[in-house]
């Protein structure tokens, strides 16, 4: 899956992410929503920065992650030494390179809490129709919302959903996303999960 999404080309990119972004918009969790939590698109990930310029024109709070370490961002020494972190943006041009290459609020200042959201939006390099989520490995999302209370919606290309027999290997900590939104569908993982 990785390697395939590295390898479409930018315009594609572009292309198949405004479909899903579009898709994303006229949605109740985005319509609905006050505080929206983003991701930094990164290695060809669904790109998210037109639901960003519509939420801030739209007066919304948006919301990115920033990973933080002892020492940095509040973590008091004997704390969990990594994580994820959640504040606001105003514009694109606060969030800088931070860590493994991935954009970051740079000088954070708004802290929000993970039960504070009306919707997360997540990325992820495979899903099944029941919503479990394969990322990058280092479990930083799974962490962080496992204490979130709201709708937690993936972005992905349809060829990263696994097919109706296929399941994404779980494991106990492993948070699951509600709906899947792709260039060709929406998948609501909650009402496939209790097939």
């Amino acid at each position: 899956m990785l390697e395939a999404r590295r390898s479409l080309m930018f315009e594609k990119v572009l292309e198949l992410s405004a479909v899903i972004q579009g898709r994303f918009l006229v949605s109740p969790h985005f319509t609905a929503s006050k505080k929206v939590l983003l991701y930094a698109s990164f290695n060809n990930e669904v790109l998210t920065e037109g639901i960003f310029e519509a939420a801030v024109r739209q007066g919304k709070h948006v919301y990115y992650p920033r990973v933080a370490r002892e020492g940095r961002i509040g973590l008091k020494a004997g704390s969990e030494a990594r994580g994820l972190k959640f504040f606001r943006v105003k514009s694109l041009s606060e969030l800088k390179q931070g860590s493994y290459d991935i954009k970051e609020p740079g000088h954070p200042v708004h802290h929000a809490y993970e039960d504070g959201f009306d919707v997360a939006v997540v990325p992820g390099v495979a899903f099944d129709v029941s919503g479990n989520r394969v990322g990058y490995g280092k479990g930083y999302f799974d962490a962080a919302l496992k204490g979130v209370h709201c709708a937690i919606v993936a972005l992905a290309y349809d060829f990263q959903v696994l097919s109706e027999a296929d399941r994404v290997h779980s494991e106990p900590h492993d948070v699951r996303v509600t709906e899947i939104m792709t260039e060709k569908r929406t998948i609501d993982a909650g009402r496939a999960g209790k097939r």
